[in-house]
C-alpha cells in the first residue's frame, strides 16, 4: 500500500521498498476510533489508505474545531508534533470506517539515510504540508465565514458528501445554523 502513497511523489523499485517494509503497519479503524488524542506522544508517519478522518482541537472548554480532513491517498496525524517530538494538540479521529498505512519516524529518518529516493519522498510530502498549510491559514485568517464556506466546498468537494453539517461547521468555524444561512446564500 505505500507504494501507491510513494508513487505520488517519485519512482521507486522493488529494492526501495524492501527496505521500508519490514517497518510498514496498516492498522483499521472504526468510525469514531481515535488515531490519536490531544496530549499523546506519536510516533508514526501516515497515510490513509480508506476511509476519512478529521483532525481537530478541543478547547479547555470543550469548542471544536476541525484543522482538517484526510481521505484516501492524504498523509494523516499530528505531523508538527512528530517533527518536534513533542505531544500530539490536535485528536485525529475517523469519520468512517478506515484504513492507515504506517511507518515509525524513526525508521523513515534512516530509510532518507538509506537513498535519496527516500528523502525526497520525505521533502516532497513535507512541502506539500506546507502549502496545504499555508493555503488554510489563509483562508482562516483572512476570509469571512462566507470566503472559508466557499473556498471549503472547493478544496473539498469530492468529500462533502461525507461530512456531516457539524464537522463543516466546525471546519470553517462557524455553528450549524450559520452555515445554513451561508448556504441559502449560495
Amino acid at each position: 500500500m505505500i507504494i501507491h502513497f510513494a508513487a505520488r511523489y517519485v519512482f521507486m523499485d522493488a529494492e526501495d521498498f524492501e527496505l521500508a517494509a519490514p517497518h510498514i503497519s496498516v492498522t483499521r479503524f472504526t468510525k469514531g476510533d481515535t488515531l490519536c488524542r490531544d496530549g499523546d506522544a506519536f510516533t508514526d508517519l501516515c497515510f490513509v489508505a480508506q476511509g476519512l478522518f478529521k483532525t481537530f482541537f478541543t478547547s479547555r472548554h470543550g469548542t471544536t474545531w476541525i484543522r482538517s480532513f484526510s481521505c484516501e491517498g492524504d498523509h494523516l496525524g499530528p505531523y508538527g508534533s512528530i517533527l518536534q517530538g513533542k505531544p500530539s494538540r490536535v485528536t485525529v479521529e475517523a469519520i468512517e470506517d478506515s484504513v492507515v498505512v504506517s511507518i515509525p519516524f524513526d525508521k523513515m529518518l534512516k530509510l532518507y539515510e538509506l537513498g535519496a529516493k527516500w528523502e525526497r519522498f520525505g521533502r516532497l510530502v513535507a512541502e506539500e504540508h506546507y502549502r496545504w498549510w499555508e493555503d488554510r491559514e489563509f483562508e482562516l485568517m483572512v476570509l469571512d465565514a462566507l470566503g472559508r464556506y466557499q473556498a471549503a466546498t472547493k478544496t473539498l468537494n469530492l468529500i462533502l458528501q461525507r461530512l456531516t453539517q457539524r464537522d463543516m461547521a466546525q471546519y470553517i468555524g462557524v455553528t450549524a445554523e450559520t452555515l445554513s444561512r451561508l448556504k441559502k446564500k449560495q
